[in-house]
């Protein structure tokens, strides 16, 4: 065969490889800049021109391939890219997860199967191997365009200098990470984060403090000195108001939003949904790549222990083992006197579904037994509800029932999640505050990526929408929660 079709069949497999790069990317961050397009077209012309054999090309290309499913896949779960410090911190968190691991795999994660086959395909036709003045010549443009990234997201972006100095400016980047990636990709961002040692920084470093947003301008609610704080597992906003046939998936909430203060907030994913509550308890920034509960010692400005210095007693109730994301422990050094565990709860004769990492409780049964130790004086109950993960196990709670889609499976775990909440609020005395938001967006139906919180008290009406108010977030509603709390149980307070 002629040089000149071997040269065709290069250059096809040289956009296939970049375009397989790019959309993995493209997944990853939604937007591709032109700087990482040009390294993606030069890295692959390096990878296809370079491989003498087919053998090794093939085995590159599988490397690809795997990639591309596991970085597509953690990016819709977690919505953020791939990195080697959420991996290495969050390792102990993914046990629970390794025996459904295919449910977390979008359809969009088959693409790269497809190129992959296309990319076999060419390989058995003979392909260009460039000699080594061609090799050189683009791999030091390649290098050349890899430096250039340091320009902008130099590595002591990443470093723990780094980030002190950008904290006295005052300036904080989210999640410097993505930043990285957006100029130099994810694998080469891989490399970074093990130069600088990246995984160990964020393990060193307190979150950062919130700024108020537009929290300052929000309406004061008057909490009264009974409070339930519930935290529900994957709550998109959009659950509030939605119909299935004609019916509403949750129609207990829905009732809520016309009596309570409704706002709206970001409902990005960050790691762990114990990140959700420690940026609500405590106003920090939660980091993408590390679960706070498990590195940070200092809560003494924790929400939960707040309220426990204005003289309320302070219960938890998580139906899921007690160390899993450190919660125990992490909750009760913000205050929390007593942690009704799954093993705890199990102890009181309360039944475990047998599915997940070591168990848990059903919604229904963890808030009944909520609702079976309100205390009569003032308290703060803490409640995380469980049941709309589990999708993947739907016949726990359906009696076998099965369903047409994972979507389907979803929303009958909204309605029994919301059935729960409405017995155990049912039980609680009139003039309860509850205050309930969504821990993050879901991750079986597609919604815009907002929670919920509501404000209510049992028995009256206090209406205010809120949810046009754009910039909430998790950790700065924090400040408006103190707020509340601060001038409502303010002449209780005990140091």
């Amino acid at each position: 065969m002629s040089k000149t079709p071997n040269l065709l069949i290069s250059l096809l497999l040289i956009l296939i490889t970049a375009g397989g790069v790019m959309f993995v990317q493209h997944l990853c961050l939604e937007e591709l800049t032109k700087r990482l397009i040009v390294l993606d077209i030069s890295a692959a012309a390096l990878i296809v021109f370079g491989c003498r054999r087919r053998s090794v090309a093939a085995i590159v290309f599988l490397m690809q391939c795997a990639a591309g499913i596991s970085f597509i896949s953690y990016a819709t779960s977690m919505g953020t890219p791939p990195s080697i410090a959420a991996i290495i911190n969050g390792a102990g968190l993914a046990v629970p997860t390794i025996g459904g691991i295919l449910d977390y795999i979008p359809a969009t994660a088959l693409l790269p199967i497809v190129i992959l086959l296309i990319q076999l395909l060419l390989l058995r036709a003979a392909w260009l191997k460039a000699p080594l003045k061609v090799l050189i010549p683009l791999a030091v443009v390649y290098g050349l365009l890899m430096l250039n990234t340091f320009r902008y997201v130099p590595l002591n972006y990443l470093t723990k200098e780094g980030f002190e100095a950008r904290y006295k400016q005052a300036v904080f980047i989210k999640n410097p990470l993505s930043e990285s990636v957006r100029v130099r990709g994810i694998l080469a961002s891989f490399a970074v984060e093990l130069i600088t040692d990246y995984p160990g920084t964020l393990r060193e470093m307190k979150a950062p403090i919130s700024p108020h947003g537009p929290t300052d301008n929000l309406p004061i609610f008057r909490a009264t000195r009974r409070i339930a704080l519930i935290q529900v597992e994957s709550l998109d906003f959009e659950l509030l108001d939605l119909r299935v046939n004609g019916a509403l998936v949750m129609p207990f909430l829905h009732s809520l939003t016309s009596t309570s203060h409704v706002f709206r907030l970001d409902g990005t994913k960050k790691l762990t949904s114990a990140n959700s509550d420690f940026e609500i308890f405590n106003g920090r920034i939660a980091s993408p790549q590390v679960n706070h509960y498990e590195v940070e010692t200092n809560y003494g400005d924790s929400l939960l222990r707040i309220l426990k210095q204005y003289g309320l007693n302070v219960t938890a109730f998580h139906g899921m083992p007690r160390n899993y994301m450190n919660r125990e422990h992490a909750q009760r050094l913000q205050g929390v006197d007593v942690y009704y565990s799954l093993e705890e709860m199990k102890k009181a004769g309360v039944p475990a579904l047998p599915i997940w990492w070591g168990g848990c409780m059903a919604d229904a049964d963890t808030l009944s037994f909520a609702a079976d130790n309100i205390p009569d004086g003032p308290f703060a109950h803490f409640i995380f509800t469980i049941d709309m993960h589990m999708a993947p196990d739907v016949e726990q709670y359906s009696s076998g029932k099965n369903f047409s889609s994972k979507a389907d499976a979803f929303h009958h775990l909204c309605s029994t999640t919301d059935a729960a909440l409405q017995t155990y609020v049912k039980a609680l005395p009139e003039g309860t505050t509850v205050i309930l938001w969504g821990d993050h967006s879901s991750y079986f139906v597609k919604n815009s990526d907002h929670i919920p919180l509501l404000i209510h008290i049992k028995g009256e009406e206090h209406p205010f929408d809120g949810r046009d108010i754009d910039g909430l977030t998790r950790s700065n509603i924090y400040y408006y929660l103190k707020k509340i709390f601060e001038t409502s149980l303010g002449s209780g307070l005990i140091n």
